[in-house]
């Protein structure tokens, strides 16, 4: 409580005072130095400092939207989530004066982080899908309409190895959103959408994991998905890689948004393939259950804020 408190006071003397308390602390340091200062401060959990820091980038009206972001971030890290939106909003109103451009779709990010957590489930929405649709404009030729409804068409007559064979999708940036995306809208029966976006999730994923196969086997080829989780295995980086962007929890959604779609055989063949795999084990144990018997529920999330 006293942190807190010993906190807010110095917002309010950031906020009103700021060439006092920023007049001798980073005198004659470069500003690009005092924001990295500032990040530093912030990995370090020294938050008040942190924010000195960024106040002082924004006093002199230098690398705006990082500064805008990096006090937002703060202010999430105080679960102060109102005025850490502000913040981010902020930031985007300057996004194309961003460094590294790149940066928008972390603080895209992070707003959709801020917006699932104070229940603005609308909000959490309109941010992942700014980072899917602003990444895809350099793509239109993989992402139009018709490769869409032909990649849908592929899963439900020939199955998931045929559309890994045909399509591979490589960007690291947007894949968080459609799986994020996948899972907000299979949980509200949105069940096209939901299906879209995590085959769209484990694209990307199973295309960047057999590029780094490739580096040190440069002959090998896909010859199945059950072949190649196998092979990814192999190596400790890449296992964790599957982990880590949830693989098996969009398999299982994808084969459960199958089920419910009354694609049976496409739902079983990738129950099957979880549960014969390697992957951890709430979603093996799930499939397998699902293989035994059938049981889809879709859980409800909480009642949007109004």
């Amino acid at each position: 409580m006293r942190n807190t408190i010993i906190f807010i006071i110095l917002i309010v003397c950031l906020l009103f005072f700021p060439v006092l308390v920023f007049a001798e602390s980073f005198e004659g340091m470069e500003t690009w130095l005092v924001l990295e200062k500032g990040k530093h401060l912030y990995r370090q959990h020294e938050y008040g400092q942190a924010l000195r820091a960024f106040r002082e980038v924004l006093v002199r009206r230098q690398f705006v939207p990082e500064s805008e972001w990096w006090i937002g971030r703060v202010f999430k890290q105080q679960h102060m989530d109102d005025l850490a939106v502000q913040q981010f909003e902020r930031a985007l109103e300057e996004a194309r004066n961003f460094v590294i451009l790149e940066e928008e779709y972390q603080l895209l990010y992070d707003l959709a982080e801020v917006k699932e957590e104070q229940g603005n489930y609308k909000g959490f929405e309109e941010a992942l899908l700014r980072i899917v649709n602003e990444t895809s404009r350099n793509l239109e030729y993989k992402f139009s309409n018709e490769i869409r409804t032909n990649m849908l068409k592929t899963l439900r007559e020939q199955g998931i190895d045929k559309v890994i064979e045909l399509y591979r999708i490589k960007e690291t940036i947007p894949h968080r959103a459609y799986s994020q995306l996948g899972r907000y809208y299979f949980h509200t029966n949105r069940l096209d959408e939901a299906r879209e976006k995590l085959l769209i999730s484990v694209l990307i994923t199973i295309s960047i994991a057999i590029d780094e196969l490739k580096k040190w086997e440069p002959e090998y080829e896909f010859e199945s998905l059950s072949i190649t989780v196998s092979d990814f295995y192999r190596d400790e980086k890449l296992e964790e890689f599957l982990e880590i962007t949830g693989l098996w929890q969009d398999l299982y959604l994808l084969a459960n948004t199958s089920y419910l779609r009354t694609h049976l055989r496409l739902a079983e063949d990738l129950w099957s393939l979880i549960g014969k795999s390697r992957a951890s084990a709430p979603w093996k144990n799930r499939a397998l259950q699902q293989l035994a018997n059938p049981n889809i529920t879709q859980e409800l999330l909480p009642k949007e804020n109004t």
